[in-house]
């Protein structure tokens, strides 16, 4: 053996030195991230809301004693910002969908990846339509309307769905519905193993899923509340509501915030016109917005999964959420 085969490091070796790498980078970034106070509340970091976050999750589902305005039993005070994020999401969703027909981009029907990048696409399309409606209402009073933004939604949402449902129903040369065969299941470790046992694997996953689901809900709820920041009072929702008073979107020369680029402001502006009520919409459109935490989390889930397999998927979806 020459002396520049023995000093070589072996593939084993060379495989795991990026692995450690990473897990160094990993480890400080952490570290670094963690210890340092958010931006709005000094003297209070990330680790303090991770001491917390197990009570905080907590007295979402038991009521607190010393709180007794916070309860489930006001939960249906939210339905009225459910609905109106639950119309905006399905046009969004249509829309985005209806576009990457339209544009006819490679990505396989149906799947996960289609779904982030329609309703990505989509939720940007609706603030720029408002944005639209909102700038012709200048010229074109009660272009700004409820009623129309509604039927555009239902419209986006109605279209694709069914042209979805007639993806998923094909039908056989001679008209009748083809019959799928049904494929025996397989029973390896990614699913349940023989004997109806649930693989260590599956278990993971539900266990990741579960997690994941908490976090949205906690954060939807607290999408639903008052805003308390004086950015997001001001700055977020302060121009659209006057936009929305105004009927139309044109230049505030008193309010310098609505000089600053306005993108899922709009959003905000949706939500006011679907709910037909500033103070309501509010509360609806930062639930619309909320969309963009688990849109992102699937997002990293696709990309991770295709490029690092599904057990990295579920982690990193995890950890991002």
């Amino acid at each position: 053996m020459s002396d520049s085969e023995a000093s070589a490091p072996s593939p084993a070796a060379a495989s795991r030195t990026p692995v450690i790498l990473a897990l160094i980078w990993l480890a400080g970034f952490c570290a670094v991230f963690f210890s340092l106070d958010l931006p709005n509340q000094n003297g209070v970091n990330r680790l303090h809301i991770w001491a917390e976050l197990p009570f905080l999750l907590l007295n979402m589902v038991v009521q607190h004693p010393d709180f007794p305005e916070s309860s489930w039993a006001f939960l249906p005070q939210r339905f009225s910002f459910l609905l109106a994020a639950s119309v905006a999401w399905f046009g969004g969703w249509g829309l985005g969908r209806l576009l990457l027909r339209l544009l006819r981009v490679p990505l396989q029907k149906p799947s996960l990846e289609r779904f982030v990048i329609g309703c990505g696409v989509g939720l940007s399309g609706l603030s720029l339509i408002v944005l639209g409606l909102g700038l012709l209402a200048q010229v074109m009073p009660g272009a700004m309307s409820r009623l129309l933004l509604v039927s555009l939604c239902l419209l986006f949402g109605i279209a694709e769905l069914a042209l979805f449902l007639r993806e998923r129903l094909p039908t056989s040369p001679d008209g009748g519905k083809a019959e799928k065969k049904k494929q025996p299941k397989k029973n390896d470790e990614k699913g349940v193993l023989a004997g109806g046992q649930i693989s260590f694997r599956q278990l993971s996953r539900i266990a990741a899923g579960l997690a994941i689901v908490l976090f949205v809900v906690a954060l939807s709820l607290g999408a639903m509340l008052p805003p308390l920041d004086f950015d997001v009072r001001e700055y977020h929702l302060g121009g659209p509501k006057e936009y929305f008073q105004n009927g139309s979107i044109s230049f505030l020369p008193h309010n310098v915030y609505t000089s600053f680029p306005f993108l899922t402001e709009m959003l905000s502006l949706l939500g006011m016109i679907l709910c037909d009520d500033w103070y309501e919409g509010a509360h609806a459109g930062k639930l619309i917005i909320s969309a963009f935490a688990p849109l992102t989390t699937l997002a990293v889930f696709v990309a991770a999964r295709r490029w690092f397999g599904e057990l990295s998927a579920w982690c990193a979806a995890l950890i991002h959420i």
